[in-house]
């Protein structure tokens, strides 16, 4: 076989897309996490408790869930993620003292969280 550029190309490989992928990385993945929990908990508190909040309430389950468990992943101890969950509710729900309107979304927000945590089931209450 004759190594001339034209066979070179000829047997070389073309690589393949999913392959060249590089995976997200922890900072990434807990920083959309937080960006979606920070949407569900504004969603959330704008509606009232009919059909439309019961969505908004299973996507705020969700996402707090997905954000706790990032930060756990990514090594962050309980307290952290409770922190980092209270913190994030005070800048999309009041500031830092939550409204008392919302203080029953946001205690709802931090049982989640907590559950998450510890990846035991979601308290109906």
């Amino acid at each position: 076989m004759n190594d001339t550029p034209g066979d070179l190309q000829s047997h070389a490989t073309t690589p393949d897309a999913s392959a060249s992928k590089i995976p997200s990385s922890p900072a990434t993945i807990e920083s959309r996490a937080r960006d979606r929990l920070a949407s569900a908990i504004m969603a959330a508190a704008r509606v009232h408790p009919d059909e439309e909040g019961r969505e908004a309430s299973a996507e705020l389950r969700i996402s707090v869930g997905e954000y706790v468990a990032a930060l756990r992943d990514h090594g962050a101890s309980v307290e952290h993620a409770v922190i980092s969950t209270k913190e994030l509710l005070a800048e999309t729900i009041g500031g830092p003292n939550i409204p008392p309107d919302r203080r029953a979304l946001a205690e709802q927000v931090v049982s989640w969280g907590i559950d998450a945590y510890y990846d035991t089931p979601i308290r109906a209450d």
